[in-house]
């Protein structure tokens, strides 16, 4: 049966004789939103070529905000390690998303090992208290909060030893339940975005 607008309608009789209405639609493309993703995806090829040029060893259109966040949370917190020794692991899946040797200072205030593995997570404009999802502690000893603008800009880099962190039987925390507890910034709290 027609209905109009390129949608069709079919009615399927079971055993039970019970009727399944079923409405089908083509498919819907716009043309002016398909035209900026495809701007997007160029720019982000163009992007994953600078980053590499940066020594950036991962990038993925796909995974773009993750990855996003774990440059700013290079370039924002790469002066409290030891030089060179701040690494981004070569592969997305590792076990941890960064490892390090922090500055002996850093490490004696923070109370923390020197070497250290660090998971970034990353939320773009989240809205309200962010949640961070999917934390394994026993995988890292810094979480590394990393909170962007609407434009993509950084607006936060926040870093929380693990053991202050303790999720839920889903493995999330809410941000503000933990905010207090940030080892650096020291002198800078996060602002909600509104």
């Amino acid at each position: 049966m027609g209905l109009g607008g390129g949608a069709t309608f079919s009615i399927t009789f079971e055993r039970n004789n019970k009727i399944h209405l079923h409405m089908e639609k083509p498919v819907i493309s716009d043309l002016e939103i398909s035209t900026l993703l495809a701007k997007k995806v160029e720019i982000e090829k163009q992007l994953e070529t600078l980053l590499k040029e940066r020594a950036f060893p991962h990038f993925s259109s796909k995974k773009f905000i993750g990855d996003l966040g774990e440059y700013y949370a290079k370039i924002n917190l790469v002066h409290l390690f030891e030089p060179d020794t701040l690494k981004v692991m070569d592969v997305s899946n590792a076990s941890c998303d960064m490892q390090g040797i922090l500055k002996d200072e850093v490490a004696q205030d923070w109370e923390v090992p020197k070497e250290v593995g660090i998971e970034v997570k990353t939320r773009y404009h989240q809205l309200g208290s962010p949640h961070l999802k999917g934390l394994h502690p026993e995988k890292f000893d810094l979480l590394v909060f990393v909170s962007l603008n609407h434009d993509y800009s950084c607006h936060y880099v926040g870093v929380l030893k693990k053991e202050d962190i303790i999720p839920d039987k889903q493995m999330r925390i809410s941000f503000s339940n933990i905010a207090s507890k940030v080892v650096y910034p020291k002198n800078s709290k996060f602002e909600e975005h509104r």
